[in-house]
Formats: structure tokens, C-alpha cells, sequence
């Protein structure tokens, strides 16, 4: 499935008039894994197991992000229609993000949650019995179709979230105005708005741990990163609801 993640890229990359740099690190580092992978299996099949699924998400997340910059180039957002989704949900996650991110305690529980994002999907790839890789896949597609309907920047303007933002909001705004010659990976911010992708990656995470004696670490975790996605994702409530709906598809699909 990740073929058809490079394929798009480069197809629409071409479409939409830009250059997309080939991502030789992680593609190269996916190919040692797979070879890996693929000569040791006989050895021992639960460390050909989890460096076949490295190698898969290194690939996964390299195209992944740079599909997301693909899509977000030279488009309107929306941010204006998703402030009125929360709206007419009675919510405001400009005013939430500002009263979380008000208290310190809780504003670094909320971002130490927030950033163990990519830590749990590796601990998943070697741990978890569950197809992670295939959920993740799916669930990226759903995201990548979501976010082309749907572009929009997030209310980093806004909130009062962490440093980390500025250089997103920037990368978003470059990308919208079409202010940007090549995509690189080393640019990449992760930009997705809506589906909120840590939203999913956190319903995949419950769902991959749910029958281990890990099941309430891993779901008092991803509950905290899914509430995270707002004052430090600075995410709408209606991408974090988006985010729920696309992982309960995912889990029921893919078996």
C-alpha cells in the first residue's frame, strides 16, 4: 500500500505544478530494514516481524508527510467553515486551548502526551499482534482525502500553544500561497488539520493494546494525547470528532 502513498505524491506533485525531493533517508533505511527483515526471517520471526513493520512505517510516514504538503499547496483553507462546525457543536477550541494551556501543569502533561506520538507507534510495531501498519495505512488515506476536501490551518494564530507552532503555522501558510519551490522531507511540519491524525493515531493505539495487561497505561496515554490535540495540536473539535469517526472505520474494516 505504500506504493500507491509514492505514486501519489509524484502524480499530483506533477499536477499541481511542484518538484517533490526524493526522501533517500528513510527510503533507504526502509530498504535495509525489509532486507533485514526478509533475510533473518528464518531466525528468529518475531525480530523479522517488527523490523518488516519498521521498515513499512518508516516509508509510510516519509510519503505520508510529504503527500500532506502535496495537498496543502496552493489551496483556500477553510478554516472559517470548520469554526462554525464547533459552533453549531456549542464548542469553541480556541477558548479550550487558551484555559488548558493557562495552567502549566497540565500544559506539560498535555505535551509530553502530545509528543509521545511517534515513540508509541514504533513501541506498536514491535509489540502489538494487531495489523498496526495496515490501520495506519487506511487510516492515512481517509486523512490525506479529508484534509484535500478540507485544507485549513488550525487556530495556531490563536492559541497561546508551545514554540513548536510557529514554524507550522509558517509551513502552512508558505504552502497555501503557493510560496514554496521544492518539497523536501527535512520541511516537513505535519499540517493536517482536520482529520486530526493524532486523534486516530491514539483510537489505533487503545484498539492495538485493548486485550494486554497494557490496556489502561496505553488508554490513560492516548486519551491525554487525543485531549492534547487541541491546545497543542491546535486542532477544532470537530477534526478531533473526524479523527474518532475515521479510526472506528479503520478498526472495522481492516482485519
Amino acid at each position: 500500500m505504500n506504493l500507491i502513498f509514492i505514486i501519489a505524491t509524484f502524480v499530483l506533485a506533477t499536477a499541481k505544478g511542484i518538484r517533490v525531493e526524493m526522501p533517500w533517508v528513510p527510503v533507504l533505511a526502509a530498504v535495509g530494514f525489509f532486507l533485514y527483515a526478509f533475510l533473518y526471517a528464518h531466525r528468529d520471526l518475531w525480530i523479522a516481524t517488527s523490523t518488516w513493520r519498521v521498515s513499512q512505517l518508516l516509508m509510510f510516514s516519509a510519503f505520508f508527510a510529504l503527500l500532506t504538503d502535496v495537498v496543502a499547496y496552493n489551496v483556500v483553507l477553510q478554516d472559517d467553515f470548520l469554526l462554525k462546525c464547533d459552533a453549531y457543536l456549542g464548542v469553541n477550541a480556541r477558548e479550550w486551548a487558551d484555559w488548558m494551556n493557562e495552567s502549566r501543569s497540565l500544559h506539560r502533561v498535555l505535551h509530553i502526551a502530545y509528543f509521545s506520538f511517534i515513540p508509541q507507534l514504533i513501541f506498536a510495531c514491535l509489540l502489538s499482534g494487531r495489523p498496526i501498519i495496515k490501520w495506519l495505512q487506511v487510516a492515512g488515506f481517509a486523512t490525506i482525502l479529508g484534509f484535500a476536501l478540507c485544507p485549513a490551518m488550525g487556530t495556531y494564530s490563536e492559541t497561546d500553544a508551545q514554540s513548536h507552532n510557529a514554524p507550522i503555522k509558517q509551513r502552512m501558510d508558505d504552502l497555501s500561497n503557493a510560496n514554496v519551490g521544492v518539497l523536501r522531507i527535512q520541511d516537513c511540519e505535519g499540517i493536517i488539520c482536520v482529520p486530526s491524525f493524532h486523534t486516530i493515531a491514539g483510537c489505533l493505539m487503545i484498539a492495538a493494546f485493548w486485550r494486554t495487561n497494557l490496556r489502561y497505561w496505553i488508554l490513560t496515554l492516548n486519551l491525554l494525547m487525543i485531549v492534547s490535540t487541541i491546545p497543542i495540536g491546535a486542532h477544532y473539535f470537530v477534526d478531533v470528532l473526524a479523527g474518532i469517526l475515521v479510526a472506528t472505520f479503520v478498526i472495522k474494516i481492516v482485519k
